[in-house]
């Protein structure tokens, strides 16, 4: 693969600022050589648990404050071949008492996306051929492998609030075929019988 970076130190009032551009990056190669960097506990973990694979095709991106919590940022790019490990429900524990399942997170593979993003949000295309979804915590047989997948992306974020949009999610496998529009947000961990922003409201 191919990368260029650029990288301007804080000076005076002028925050540090980063830009890269690469194409052709293994993500799999990118994750082991990032868990070899002192890029923090939280970061290799991170790493490890998703295991993302694939092939970044493109990729620009740009930022500025420090790389592990941008003040402002913009990325756009494509990969393939895409895989992400899902991360399996588990319980909820506040003040040592149990208070229910902690939602998990999606998995996904053979997949291709097309992201634009800031801070404030972004859109992406999801097309998924051959390949499998996994929703832990969702459905009672938490792999569902697909033949064909497509849909739109977008979402925004208002502080610690997220709101996410699907549209035109069209699908099909061995079991049948579909299309669907979806919309999902954070919770409010007042209302929340988890006490917290996720599973979310869909």
């Amino acid at each position: 693969g191919n990368v260029a970076l650029t990288w301007t130190g804080a000076e005076g009032k002028m925050p540090a600022q980063g830009d890269v551009r690469a194409d052709r990056l293994d993500l799999a190669a990118l994750a082991q050589l990032g868990s070899r960097l002192p890029l923090g506990s939280a970061t290799h973990a991170a790493l490890a648990a998703y295991a993302p694979k694939g092939l970044v095709e493109s990729l620009h991106a740009r930022w500025q404050g420090s790389i592990a919590a941008p003040e402002k940022y913009q990325a756009k790019g494509r990969a393939t071949g895409l895989q992400v490990s899902a991360l399996p429900v588990t319980p909820s524990i506040r003040s040592g008492t149990p208070t229910g399942l902690a939602a998990g997170s999606p998995g996904i593979r053979g997949a291709a996306v097309e992201f634009d993003l800031t801070q404030s949000g972004g859109k992406a295309k999801l097309v998924v051929s051959a390949g499998a979804v996994e929703l832990p915590g969702v459905l009672e047989e938490a792999v569902v492998p697909l033949d064909s997948l497509s849909a739109d992306l977008q979402w925004q974020t208002t502080g610690s609030q997220i709101a996410v949009t699907l549209n035109d999610l069209r699908f099909s496998n061995a079991d049948g075929e579909g299309q669907a529009q979806a919309t999902w947000r954070t919770g409010d961990p007042a209302r929340s019988r988890s006490k917290s922003r996720f599973p979310g409201v869909l």
